[in-house]
């Protein structure tokens, strides 16, 4: 390394930048093997290959001095430097396997779409200088450029990942890497190897799909709002709900004789739609029955509990599309039984 001066060079994002020679210590091009160390080995190889933009993190900053020297020593075309913002976690450190998932594959294994991927990777220290947040390939293509890469580290919020691909779910025809909806083969899976059976598979997954904030929250989901779904037992028989029969009475009902009333009345109701117009009608007549009501909560509470077993669930006709006629009655019966 020379002794005195300094080594200049310029970078895409950072503009100029210069190392002092005096601070830069003499390094080793050849090891005692006769194999060359990376950083003779990486500038002859670029050279070589005819490299034109060396494109990597901003760790390498302080290795880019030594290959400027280099190349200029053999008197080869420099490459133009982009040096990359690091991609921090939320706590601004470092983004690392030590702290969750952070390769493609994993995400694309999680049921990520690649849209979405794509789109959320592009905006990590990059903006377009407007509001727009979605991106085709097309308008990437045509809207990115290095220089309005940020030069400080761009945060990995996942929050955003999710939202991105919520997007994809909701507007497949703006997908135009993926005809199948990875996530919706990862719910079917699921659900097959945890023996739940259902009526419609394809509304259930609809609706379980329109309540995750990520891919990743699949289980989590599963074994709390969406417990409620028939799951087999060994001898074919559909396991039991279990709650407390208090859990049924709503805030304003005075007594069991009263919520006893309430579920009667909620069997009638349901008895008498007819099973060809189950999942299109039973909605808006609970709505209006229990709108009838004065107070929605004394039909749809007790209705809640009986089908879902649970305070926090979908909706009550959410779940009685899900679970089909038979079922819905079925486990109104048992909450009738309880009292």
């Amino acid at each position: 390394m020379p002794d005195t001066g300094e080594t200049r060079f310029n970078d895409v994002i950072r503009g100029d930048i210069s190392f002092r020679n005096d601070l830069m210590d003499d390094y080793i091009l050849l090891k005692s093997d006769g194999f060359p160390t990376y950083h003779l080995a990486n500038i002859v190889d670029d050279h070589l290959m005819q490299t034109t933009h060396v494109i990597r993190g901003e760790e390498w900053l302080s290795s880019t001095p030594k290959h400027v020297l280099l190349y200029r020593a053999f008197a080869w075309q420099e490459p133009q430097f982009i040096h990359l913002p690091l991609l921090l976690n939320t706590d601004r450190s470092k983004l690392s396997k030590r702290q969750g998932d952070v390769t493609v594959e994993e995400y694309l294994r999680l049921g990520y779409f690649p849209e979405a991927i794509i789109n959320f990777v592009a905006l990590l220290g990059w903006n377009p200088g407007t509001e727009q947040e979605i991106f085709s390939l097309e308008d990437l293509v045509k809207e990115f450029s290095f220089e309005r890469i940020n030069k400080s580290g761009a945060v990995f919020d996942i929050a955003k990942l999710n939202w991105l691909n919520k997007y994809y779910i909701n507007n497949s025809d703006k997908r135009w890497s993926t005809v199948k909806d990875p996530l919706v083969e990862k719910i079917k899976k699921t659900l097959e190897l945890r023996n739940i059976v259902v009526k419609d598979i394809d509304l259930t997954v609809s609706a379980i799909e329109q309540r995750l904030t990520g891919p990743n929250e699949l289980i989590k989901i599963l074994d709390t709002e969406f417990i409620f779904l028939p799951q087999k037992n060994s001898d074919g028989s559909v396991k039991k709900l279990n709650y407390p029969k208090e859990l049924l009475i709503w805030k304003k009902m005075s007594d069991e004789e009263e919520l006893k009333i309430s579920l009667d009345e909620i069997f009638k109701i349901l008895s008498d739609i007819p099973e060809g117009v189950w999942a299109s009608q039973v909605e808006q007549i609970l709505l209006t029955e229990a709108a009838n009501k004065g107070d929605r909560g004394m039909l749809l509470w007790p209705l809640r509990v009986a089908l879902s077993g649970q305070k926090v669930s979908p909706g009550p006709a959410d779940i009685a599309k899900i679970l089909g006629k038979e079922e819905t009655l079925e486990r109104v019966k048992d909450a009738i039984d309880k009292i």
